[in-house]
């Protein structure tokens, strides 16, 4: 290994910081930090039939503290507090109202920042939630068509479906949907009337824009009537005649394959850039919506002069770990970010020397209780797991690392030196010592996420470790 070393004159005066991390193992309070949250309520909000709702159910992202989270959890009726019974079935809590749900009353739940998963961690929102069982009185709504706005439809005969929120009344449909060149159809119904299907009796003309359009005066089977008009816009015709001949990573020097051939492409650099190859040319109708991909991240797209190639450019750094799909037309190709120098920096241990003239290591752990001796030869060793080749950057590391505890009188780091490995390297950060009398403490350890190495990769997290500090 080779050795980087230069003196840093710091004087550090510790100060009492008592952080306290809950669980015994540090990896299991890593993964289980995020808070969790309400994901559905039903029923949901707005009209519910009475006769149909036998319980309230709310649904965590998470294992929940059952006790915490049924006393942090309000049903009420009317504004007056309900009595009833809890159920859970999994990460779902049940309420069941000893008076059952009733009609012609407005009922409330209120989840509170009480309620705890089994980690400990709150809610960081209350969640408020409401329905009611008396008339309904919500206005239907479109809540999806095919095709989609901008679509090009390659079958002359493609039905045309539209989706509302609830049970629609026919005739108000019928006399209140129009397709723009006029064109002679049915129309068909989903049993429950949420969903009616236009089906063309003649061909659409090929190259021409059809604009179908939904007026307000559809009502719902309760009489309620639409508060917005909803049109869109299609185009007939068959899409190019062009076809994908490569997707390449031109940073990597390698092809991506479409799912067909391989399940997913490995080696993936975060910052690597695509050459899409086609084999003629793209319309200019057809480039701005030819691809997408998810998990969805912004892109910088820029076509050659002949509109045959794509160079792909990603606005943001690729998440290392992440399995990303590329769609093309009507191809996929899945990619996998797990390239040799895109990994993440790691923090494997930390070794402790009181005296590095007689060196007795210590590894220090989460709680660990340590007797330090005043010393002007201290020393802590950090191992920091890296890519292939990447060199942890020492200024990043001077800003990043901090130590703080009252039982010192005094800490002086006087030099930092790096060891430097092929995938791990070791940073010496040699320090004097001097123990405030008969005071112990908790000695805080912070590396925080700034840490980065020559390829630019950090830490994932901020590194913290507590441990006792006794004098001798």
């Amino acid at each position: 290994m080779k050795a980087i070393s230069f003196p840093v004159p710091a004087i550090i005066i510790a100060v009492l910081v008592p952080l306290l991390i809950p669980g015994c193992h540090m990896i299991d309070d890593y993964l289980h930090m995020d808070a969790p949250e309400v994901r559905s309520i039903t029923p949901a909000e707005g009209y519910a039939d009475p006769s149909d709702v036998q319980g309230i159910s709310i649904w965590f992202s998470a294992s929940m503290d059952r006790p915490k989270t049924e006393a942090a959890c309000i049903f009420s009726q009317d504004d007056q507090q309900l009595e009833g019974s809890f159920s859970w079935a999994s990460d779902r809590l049940i309420f069941t109202p000893y008076l059952g749900i009733t009609s012609n009353h407005v009922y409330t739940v209120t989840v509170t920042t009480e309620a705890e998963d089994d980690y400990g961690n709150s809610l960081l929102h209350e969640v408020n939630h409401q329905f009611f069982t008396g008339e309904e009185i919500d206005p239907p709504f479109v809540t999806g068509t095919s095709p989609q706005a901008g679509d090009l439809v390659s079958d002359p005969y493609a039905a045309i479906l539209i989706e509302f929120s609830e049970g629609i009344d026919e005739i108000s449909f019928i006399d209140n949907f129009s397709i723009s060149p006029e064109v002679m159809g049915t129309i068909s119904w989903s049993p429950d009337k949420r969903s009616a299907t236009f089906t063309p009796l003649v061909p659409y003309e090929r190259g021409e824009e059809y604009e179908v359009q939904i007026s307000k005066g559809v009502r719902d089977l309760a009489g309620n009537q639409m508060t917005k008009e909803t049109f869109f816009r299609f185009t007939a015709g068959d899409k190019g005649t062009y076809e994908i001949s490569s997707v390449e990573d031109i940073s990597g020097g390698f092809f991506l394959h479409d799912i067909a051939d391989t399940a997913y492409t490995t080696g993936i650099e975060k910052a690597d850039e695509l050459l899409v190859t086609f084999s003629a040319a793209v319309p200019e109708d057809e480039k701005r919506d030819i691809i997408t991909v998810n998990p969805s991240i912004s892109y910088d797209d820029t076509w050659n002069s002949d509109n045959t190639t794509l160079h792909i450019i990603f606005d943001e750094e690729l998440e290392y770990g992440k399995l990303y799909e590329l769609n093309i037309v009507d191809s996929t190709y899945r990619f996998l970010v797990d390239g040799p120098h895109s990994l993440p920096l790691s923090l494997s241990r930390i070794i402790f020397i009181n005296d590095t003239a007689s060196p007795v290591p210590v590894e220090l752990h989460l709680n660990d209780i340590l007797t330090i001796s005043d010393s002007d030869r201290a020393r802590f060793d950090v191992y920091l797991h890296h890519a292939q080749g990447a060199v942890v950057d020492t200024s990043s590391f001077m800003d990043a690392f901090s130590l703080s505890s009252s039982a010192f009188q005094s800490l002086d780091f006087t030099s930092y030196s790096i060891d430097v490995g092929a995938t791990e390297s070791v940073v010496h950060v040699d320090a004097s010592i001097e123990m405030a009398s008969g005071i112990s403490s908790i000695c805080t350890i912070r590396i925080e996420a700034s840490l980065c190495d020559s390829y630019d990769n950090y830490l994932e997290d901020d590194y913290l470790l507590t441990l006792q500090v006794l004098p001798p």
